[in-house]
């Protein structure tokens, strides 16, 4: 007797669930990812808590209020501008980001480290970049994924159900999807350019010295390496529509064609957390033979690091209502997710006059083409003694091009916010930045400085002509 026909609905139905799979061990790794990520970004900008998250640095309640009058309303951190406040609110989030990357309640940590996140980057939103738009993304999803089924203190205190090989649902769907989302609308949008059709968008980047590092500026000796990258980087955005279309080790060889270009920008570029956040992102892509073949976490440890935690779990009946009701909240999200990112790329006509956070949601990195020019900074300051300083560098005043103008700030976040201080909203921000760079200086030395202007020096990549642009003057002493 032959074999039974198996239905076209269930043979549908199975290849949609291999499509949308994660493994639990790639859910592991991502959920350690992510508690990592948090902790290093929290590390990162305590270095410049003072002068992002306080009313003494640039951007104070008053200029936010301005600025972004909505966020200021979803910022637990914009509820007190004191640096105590600031700490106690880093502190909190660093437990959360901890009780992640342990696996410990892991569900509720992960909640908290979102809200944190999101206040956090609400308090100053003129410093935020396209890697910290994907962390949101991520923890989101991540909060409806069982993120503790391996490698994971709640995994020991778990009852005796049968942990899951592999998670299949509409959060790994959403999970999934977010990823190649962000890189098929960066592919659209670079298409809707010349510049990397050409072949010629690598070379207009690390021409940006703001941008690459030591190993980037000697690469960028080598423009046929550049074109060859250029159009390697295009073609897999192109394909990676393909990452949810693939399966076994197909995908799991295309995520890291993506992971290996990520780990290249680390190297070649300065971008901060971005590609770093970007490699996290990817690892719920590699299936169960990547993970067969890659050592796993001592179960002792873990079982002794659970030993320290009081164990702590909802009634079954419990879990069981909010599970429904995350399956419905998940599905509205995804079907909003699809709806903005289709409303920025212009796929979908939104109804009636949206916000500008919505028309603006396009994940265009360096899209359609990178910056032709190279521009920097100088912040010519006098002082009580009559000598001039930069107070932006806090050394000697000079309008000589700097050989790297990543010297004249300090990391990435900087970056991006003297950048935008030629555009609204962000121009509210030069006079509390000019009292910020007073303060600075007068609090370090005791030659105090009196007055100050802020000159953005534009320096064409192409061969145009430099122009100094004068952002304005202030008196530092009233």
């Amino acid at each position: 007797m032959g074999e039974r026909a198996v239905p076209f609905r269930t043979r549908a139905r199975g290849i949609l669930r291999d499509r949308i799979a994660v493994d639990a061990r790639a859910l592991a790794a991502f959920r350690i990812g992510l508690g990592t990520l948090l902790l290093v970004d929290l590390l990162r900008r305590s270095g410049n808590l003072v002068a992002f998250y306080t009313d003494s640095g640039v951007v104070p309640r008053s200029a936010l209020a301005t600025q972004a009058p909505a966020f200021r309303h979803l910022s637990i951190h914009a509820l007190s501008g004191s640096v105590w406040w600031q700490v106690t609110l880093f502190i909190l989030a660093g437990l959360a980001a901890l009780s992640l990357l342990l696996g410990y309640r892991t569900t509720l940590a992960t909640a908290i480290s979102f809200v944190l996140l999101i206040s956090l980057h609400a308090r100053n939103p003129a410093i935020l970049h396209g890697g910290d738009s994907l962390l949101r993304q991520l923890l989101l999803w991540a909060i409806f994924l069982p993120l503790g089924e391996r490698w994971a203190v709640d995994a020991v205190h778990r009852d005796d159900r049968q942990a899951r090989d592999r998670i299949v649902s509409l959060a790994t769907a959403a999970l999934l999807l977010q990823v190649v989302i962000v890189y098929a609308t960066n592919a659209v949008m670079k298409l809707r350019g010349d510049a990397w059709p050409d072949g010629m968008a690598v070379e207009y980047a690390f021409a940006l010295t703001r941008h690459t590092s030591w190993a980037g500026e000697w690469i960028a000796q080598f423009p046929t390496l550049l074109t060859v990258a250029n159009y390697f980087w295009l073609a897999l955005l192109v394909v990676s529509p393909l990452l949810v279309v693939l399966t076994g080790w197909r995908r799991s060889a295309l995520a890291t064609a993506f992971v290996g270009c990520h780990a290249g920008l680390v190297v070649f570029m300065t971008l901060g957390t971005f590609p770093f956040i970007s490699i996290v992102a990817l690892v719920p892509f590699l299936h169960a033979g990547v993970w067969d073949r890659l050592p796993t976490l001592s179960a002792r440890r873990v079982e002794s690091l659970a030993d320290a935690c009081p164990d702590w779990r909802l009634r079954s009946s419990a879990r069981g209502r909010l599970a429904a009701a995350a399956r419905v909240l998940v599905a509205g999200l995804l079907v909003t997710m699809l709806l903005i990112n289709g409303i920025s790329l212009g796929l979908v006509q939104p109804p009636g006059d949206p916000p500008d956070s919505v028309t603006d949601k396009g994940w265009d990195m360096f899209a359609p083409r990178p910056p032709t020019e190279d521009s920097y900074y100088v912040a010519p300051a006098t002082l009580e003694s009559g000598e001039r300083v930069d107070a932006l560098r806090e050394a000697p005043v000079t309008w000589q091009r700097p050989a790297d103008v990543s010297d004249t700030f300090g990391n990435e976040r900087w970056r991006k916010l003297l950048y935008q201080l030629d555009s609204d909203p962000e121009r509210q921000l030069r006079e509390p930045l000019a009292g910020y760079l007073c303060s600075r200086w007068n609090q370090r030395h005791d030659d105090r400085m009196t007055h100050l202007r802020l000159v953005y020096v534009f320096d064409p990549t192409d061969g145009g002509e430099r122009e100094r642009i004068s952002f304005g003057a202030w008196n530092c002493t009233g």
